[in-house]
């Protein structure tokens, strides 16, 4: 289970990617498996919608995600979009980590109005993305989502 000792259970962690870039998703589901998270994908923003209504409403096995890895850019919907539908319909929302290739200025809009806890930048680097997974999981302070420091890479 690799890295995954990384201070708690992994196997208990439920994490929701959403994220339309195929090879993209698929990288990140099997590193988070790899590391012992419990994984589902979603391709769009109304995916997401219904798996998180699903769970919210007791329709579905999985517990609800503990954290949601959330691309800003979906074929159907905008994400700031998605998560005012989401926090409409759903409430409170899981932790969420935004990952993105836009600028930095637009991905700072976007991850303020979502109410992002942490921003990744694509492409980016396994432990970076790892790292603030485990700082969020294990209720460490956020990554400061305003501000440069809080869009590099490492």
């Amino acid at each position: 289970m690799g890295a995954s000792a990384r201070g708690q259970n992994s196997s208990r962690v439920q994490i929701l990617v959403v994220e339309d870039h195929e090879a993209t998703a698929e990288m990140v589901v099997m590193l988070l498996e790899d590391e012992g998270y419990k994984v589902e994908w979603c391709d769009t923003g109304r995916c997401a919608i219904e798996a998180l209504s699903r769970v919210k409403l007791g329709k579905s096995k999985p517990a609800p995600p503990d954290l949601v890895l959330l691309d800003l850019t979906l074929p159907d919907m905008d994400s700031v979009e998605m998560v005012k539908e989401l926090h409409s319909t759903v409430g409170d929302l899981p932790p969420v980590i935004v990952m993105s290739a836009k600028t930095v200025g637009s991905v700072q809009q976007a991850a303020v109005l979502i109410g992002a806890m942490a921003v990744v930048r694509k492409p980016f680097h396994v432990e970076e993305l790892l790292d603030r997974i485990e700082t969020i999981l294990e209720g460490k302070q956020p990554i400061p989502v305003q501000g440069s420091q809080s869009f590099t890479s490492s």
